[in-house]
């Protein structure tokens, strides 16, 4: 009786093991197609989840076209930025009085769509993202920024500068702070550059209805130490996103927006807003590389929990290759009393599943996330020989023995 008891438990336990770490597998290969964008790490889905939760059709970036070096193309310019394919990206493109640029016209088919208190807007039937607003005969950038303010169609609005070369991952560091806290009216991030120009690193800044830490006010050392860089003569730049409603509210942009002095008056009057409102001042400093942006949990939490360090990865592959190699042993001389065989994928398939968890705090590059998913193919391969292993004994029926 006790052996039969026994053996029911040996059975029952693995099975049951088994099957939720199959279960947490299929949810993790589930998860792998939004992590990849044409073989790129898909940021987008932030930019198109913050603008979901606040019920907006877009975050809307407004760029100046007059902001744009002489030398560089437009047309290359304007689709870098669309070349990010966020499905909620509005991008607004301005124009001075010297008109649309006909080559822009051209490879975007712009067409007039009407007018509004911005001046006259061109909608692309090639990209239902784009448009571009002529804004009369004013060349002030501050001007041409809240011109691209007034045609937005979103609650939520980016000022951008092609010259920052925004990379994706940028913006979805900033997208982050909203989906962290709801009540995040503004968020900005301190870009800088290396000489060289191949790496870059952001501070994120997430401000409250009130705004501060940057500029000179509230503490937030690395973001004051990112801007006294820039100062310095260092490349870089400061970006963020900003409720719209907030931004009108403060009387809009009223400097180059590149300009530090330009974030010292934003952060002024967003703090002032605040404190007439009452509205508790918090801080938060993100200093996440571009490289490494936090991702929205997934709504796998039942299954998913914690995070797997990356420097365990070749640990955990090991554990798995051991214990596919002890089930074949096991399987083959017959030495297991209590069918150890049964551990191997267990313990394979469940360790393998943990390399492809992350939470909210934790993110990872393309590279890194397509190595856990190769692992997720070979190491299984692997722990299924602790399967093949066990079933070289059935023919004696020494399944179980004492």
């Amino acid at each position: 009786m006790n052996e039969v008891l026994l053996m029911v438990l040996v059975l029952l336990a693995p099975s049951a093991l088994v099957a939720l770490a199959i279960g947490r597998l299929l949810c993790a290969f589930a998860a792998v197609g939004r992590l990849f964008d044409r073989g790129e790490r898909a940021v987008g889905p932030l930019v198109d989840r913050i603008a979901q939760s606040m019920g907006t059709p877009s975050v809307s970036m407004v760029l100046p076209l007059s902001s744009l070096d002489e030398g560089d193309d437009t047309v290359s310019a304007v689709r870098r930025f669309l070349g990010q394919r966020y499905r909620n990206l509005e991008l607004i493109l301005v124009s001075d009085s010297t008109g649309v640029p006909t080559e822009l016209s051209l490879a975007f088919d712009l067409v007039e769509a009407g007018t509004s208190s911005a001046g006259t807007v061109f909608r692309s039937r090639r990209d239902e993202r784009l448009s571009c607003v002529l804004a009369g005969t004013t060349s002030i950038e501050s001007d041409l920024w809240n011109a691209g303010l007034a045609a937005t169609s979103g609650a939520l609005v980016c000022p951008v500068d092609p010259r920052w070369q925004l990379r994706p991952f940028a913006l979805a560091a900033m997208s982050s702070a909203w989906l962290r806290r709801p009540d995040t009216t503004a968020s900005a991030a301190v870009l800088h550059r290396s000489n060289n120009g191949l790496r870059a690193r952001c501070a994120v800044v997430s401000l409250r209805a009130d705004a501060v830490a940057l500029a000179g006010l509230g503490s937030g050392q690395r973001a004051l130490s990112a801007l006294g860089s820039l100062a310095a003569g260092h490349q870089g730049s400061v970006v963020g996103i900003f409720e719209r409603a907030t931004l009108e509210r403060i009387g809009g942009v009223v400097g180059p927006i590149a300009d530090p002095q330009t974030w010292n008056s934003l952060v002024r009057r967003l703090q002032h807003d605040g404190e007439e409102r009452s509205i508790e001042h918090r801080v938060e400093i993100y200093t996440d590389p571009v490289g490494r942006v936090p991702r929205p949990a997934a709504n796998l939490r039942l299954l998913f929990s914690g995070a797997a360090p990356q420097v365990g990865l070749s640990l955990l592959i090991a554990v798995s290759v051991l214990s596919a190699v002890v089930g074949v042993i096991t399987g083959l001389v017959g030495a297991d009393t209590l069918w150890i065989a049964a551990s191997a994928p267990i313990v394979s398939i469940s360790v393998i599943v943990l390399t492809l968890i992350m939470d909210d705090r934790t993110g990872t590059s393309a590279a890194g996330t397509m190595s856990r998913v190769m692992n997720l193919l070979v190491a299984p391969g692997a722990a299924m020989w602790g399967v093949v292993g066990s079933p070289l004994r059935w023919p004696s029926g020494n399944l179980y023995r004492a």
